[in-house]
């Protein structure tokens, strides 16, 4: 989820990259940190979005992890490139990324949030629900 400007706090992060889609392209890629979703990332490629939680992209960079539809692993015999499997019933795809920018993402979220500090902001939550907290 992003934010508004009307919250009159810093936009999320982002960092621009690219990612090999499926062995065949090379697509813009963007992942996004919002600390008001401390818990997750977001990927977006060619206008679709995937939000997964920030400690499977951390754990991804260091060894295999992921359950269900999303897994994350360092590419082996390639420690510049971290390998992103998505699936869903429509199909599946993989992503090989470059290391860098993921592990910039990382260690910046961690700054701005620590693993182990989340919270959630309620009064956000109701708001995008349309409620008052």
């Amino acid at each position: 989820m992003l934010r508004t400007p009307a919250r009159g706090d810093e936009p999320p992060l982002a960092w621009q990259t690219h990612a090999e889609l499926n062995g065949a392209y090379i697509v813009p890629m963007t992942l996004i940190y919002d600390q008001h979703d401390p818990f997750a990332f977001t990927i977006s490629v060619r206008e679709r979005r995937w939000v997964f939680a920030r400690e499977l992209l951390a754990g991804g960079l260091i060894e295999p992890t992921g359950d269900g539809d999303v897994h994350i692993s360092p590419q082996i015999g390639d420690p510049t490139t971290v390998l992103l499997f998505l699936s869903a019933p429509s199909g599946e795809a993989v992503l090989r990324i470059p290391r860098d920018p993921l592990e910039r993402a990382v260690d910046e979220a961690e700054a701005l949030v620590p693993l182990g500090a989340e919270a959630i902001d309620w009064d956000w939550e109701m708001w995008l629900l349309g409620g008052a907290a």
